[in-house]
């Protein structure tokens, strides 16, 4: 009896099937988009990749929903001139995409320079067919 609920059990909570190659290049795309916005400053460019919903958490503990990100990119407090697309790793689970690594970001905080490598993740969620950028933390 056990033996036939655990087997029922396993089949009536299967995980999903993957996203796939397609997928994961479209995401790495979208990935490469996203760090052009940096540079061009561009927040209606971010509106496109990230989703109603987006959460940024900065290594200094702040926290910005998806319209203060997008001020604070086009800004002039915060101008990125590097933003390189990260060597990333790209964990598959279905409807959601976990990207993870490190990446050079040079700018300027008002008059002064920065440059440094960063620890990204990203969480990517196909929401209708349409990947979107749901979380990024970064420090």
């Amino acid at each position: 009896m056990r033996i036939v609920r655990c087997l029922t059990s396993s089949i009536l909570f299967s995980a999903p099937a993957l996203a796939g190659p397609n997928e994961i290049e479209a995401v790495a795309g979208l990935e490469a988009s996203f760090y052009q916005a940096f540079l061009d400053r561009s927040g209606n460019e971010m509106a496109t990749i990230f989703a109603d919903d987006f959460v940024y958490q900065h290594g200094s503990g702040t926290t910005f929903d998806k319209t203060a990100f997008m001020k604070l990119v086009e800004s002039e407090a915060i101008i990125v001139t590097r933003a390189d697309t990260p060597d990333l790793t790209f964990r598959d689970f279905g409807d959601v995409i976990v990207t993870y690594g490190t990446g050079r970001v040079d700018g300027t905080v008002g008059p002064d320079p920065f440059a440094t490598n960063l620890r990204i993740v990203n969480v990517w969620h196909n929401a209708g067919g349409s990947w979107q950028l749901v979380h990024r933390k970064s420090e």
